[in-house]
């Protein structure tokens, strides 16, 4: 295993590490083990749902706030309101 694998575990990997070594003090029939075994479970849970979010999205942000800015800036300058706010593109993620 890599150092910066062991350098860079996140909370959650170090819990479960953690329950995984009381559990192997315990006897595998008795109801606390059962319970340490759904709290490994539900963690694995945790660490398998957390969301990114992807540069494409972060990307589609930028635009159509810069969008919005450039048609703000516009409606300022010039007297005449416009409906530019209907015709902003529709970024699809």
């Amino acid at each position: 295993m890599k150092l910066t694998k062991l350098i860079n575990k996140s909370e959650i990997e170090l819990e479960k590490e953690d329950l995984i070594a009381e559990m192997r003090t315990m006897d595998p029939t008795t109801s606390d083990y059962t319970k340490l075994l759904g709290l490994v479970e539900r963690l694995d849970g945790l660490e398998k749902s957390k969301r990114k979010v992807s540069p494409d999205a972060i990307l589609t942000g930028v635009f159509t706030l810069l969008e919005i800015g450039l048609i703000m800036q516009h409606e300022r300058l010039n007297v005449i309101s416009t409906k530019a706010f209907q015709r902003l593109t529709r970024w699809r993620v």
